[in-house]
């Protein structure tokens, strides 16, 4: 698909998904982004439309809509859980350890652009957009950014022993 058909294609069909969208998810921004990644999807051939292709991609923002409603009950009934899994030695400075790390890798091992990129997501929640607008970068750009920098954070964090309570408890230790 060249460019002038990608914008025409994009065009003709963001109002309905974005209203779907909203009307699923009740967000602004979280259904921007749902469209944005369709489109983005799209855009480097990893979703290929057939030929009634707006059924299709209402189909494809209900369906990653409904991910993402899924991924926050999930998220929800985690929160709600965790405290019953604490162990009574359990201490806050063990969440600040590992924040702490988070930012040791996103400084030490990330790219200058992908860092930015990271920063600009995580620390003043820009949506995709925003992100490309202010570093002139390419929606798709913002992606593979964040992408490589959460692959590198789980394969920092999977290659390492998760800390014990005991480690974040300065009184067991002496």
């Amino acid at each position: 698909m060249d460019n002038r058909q990608f914008e025409k294609l994009f065009k003709s069909n963001y109002v309905a998904m974005i209203r779907m969208a909203r009307s699923l998810l009740g967000d602004d921004e979280e259904s921007k982004d749902v469209v944005s990644d369709i489109m983005l999807r799209i855009g480097d051939g990893r979703i290929t439309l057939p030929p009634d292709s707006q059924r299709y991609l209402l189909t494809c923002v209900r369906n990653r809509c409904l991910d993402v409603i899924q991924h926050k009950k999930t998220t929800e009934k985690i929160l709600r859980l965790y405290p019953l899994t604490l162990q009574p030695s359990f201490n806050i400075a063990n969440d600040q350890q590992i924040y702490d790390e988070i930012l040791h890798v996103v400084e030490t091992q990330l790219p200058p652009q992908t860092r930015k990129v990271f920063e600009l997501r995580h620390d003043r929640h820009l949506t995709y957009q925003e992100i490309a607008d202010s570093l002139d970068i390419s929606k798709a750009a913002v992606y593979k950014h964040l992408a490589k920098a959460i692959n590198l954070l789980k394969t920092h964090f999977i290659h390492q022993d998760p800390p014990t309570p005991q480690d974040s408890n300065p009184q067991s230790h002496g």
